[in-house]
């Protein structure tokens, strides 16, 4: 689901986000003096309603971003009542109460909910990627692109992906509700569960998994990674790039991942290659960056990760 197909979604069908608001649909992608609005609504009280939509977890910078807009257009429509609502999957505590003191209203749909929505109405998600059989013009293998200006390095900037790679074989998923299980304590996590924990550096953002609805938590997590240093994660994250890297500049599939670990010396054994395999596989497609084949379903979040 792209942040478009939510605009398009509360656009459409404000009722099932604002129950009883008298949202009229005044129209989309609004130019303001160089400046876009996801959404324009009159409410039922005339008054004039701008909707921000941000897909995943709301971050800092989106958040600043937000909070100055929001001046900006109060000091040029001095004319208007004009009220601002964020929505977004997940809204950070802090980040929630900054926007509020503001007066922004904050908003936190998660994707089910828009799932939901969508299907209710038949609505039609928008392509995220080309479709397998035009896949094949984008991908140069013996080069290593992974689309028309992507370029799949085997060093995510600065970290290697032949070195430290070998995991201790834990579902992150079920790590995350074990944590939420047990109160955010790391003692009380099995071993192999706080391997993974360490791997994802969750103590950084131990608060907000813990504050956040189960569904929120893979939107925190690919925030998160793609905030850091590559250099500091461990191996359960850092697989899953290592799978996609294999699939894009190679061929998909268990048996060619399991020789590319052989042939580059990562290690001879077959176990070690099954549990970079499953944790880099399995966690990737937990977070949605990957398919159940190995193959990558996020091109932009690869993208991002790579260049930083």
């Amino acid at each position: 689901m792209l942040e478009k197909d939510m605009e398009n979604l509360i656009a459409r069908y404000p009722e099932e986000f604002f129950p009883n608001s008298g949202f009229e649909l005044i129209g989309q992608q609004i130019n303001l003096d160089n400046r876009h609005v996801d959404i324009e609504f009159r409410d039922k009280y005339d008054r004039t309603i701008f909707i921000e939509v941000k897909k995943g977890v709301l971050s800092r910078d989106a958040a600043g971003q937000i909070l100055e807009y929001y001046g900006l257009f109060k000091g040029e429509k001095k004319d208007i009542t004009i009220e601002l609502i964020l929505c977004a999957n997940s809204i950070p505590h802090e980040r929630k109460e900054f926007l509020e003191r503001a007066g922004i209203e904050c908003k936190a749909i998660g994707i089910s909910k828009f799932e939901e929505v969508a299907q209710k109405y038949s609505y039609k998600f928008i392509e995220k990627s080309p479709p397998v059989s035009e896949r094949a013009n984008y991908i140069a293998k013996n080069d290593s692109y992974f689309g028309p200006k992507l370029y799949m390095p085997d060093n995510l900037r600065g970290r290697s992906i032949y070195k430290k790679v070998i995991p201790t074989v834990c579902n992150l998923k079920n790590m995350l509700e074990s944590l939420k299980k047990n109160d955010g304590s790391f003692s009380l996590l099995k071993k192999w569960e706080q391997r993974s924990f360490k791997a994802y550096l969750i103590d950084q953002i131990k608060g907000e998994i813990l504050n956040s609805k189960k569904e929120d938590w893979k939107y925190i997590i690919r925030e998160h990674i793609l905030s850091g240093d590559p250099r500091d994660f461990g191996a359960s994250c850092i697989d899953i790039y290592l799978v996609a890297f294999v699939s894009g500049t190679l061929s998909p599939g268990k048996n060619q991942f399991f020789q590319f670990i052989k042939d580059k010396g990562i290690s001879q054994k077959i176990n070690a290659a099954q549990a970079i395999w499953q944790v880099g596989k399995g966690d990737g497609v937990f977070l949605n960056i990957l398919k159940d084949d190995g193959t990558i379903e996020d091109f932009k979040f690869i993208e991002k990760w790579i260049k930083g």
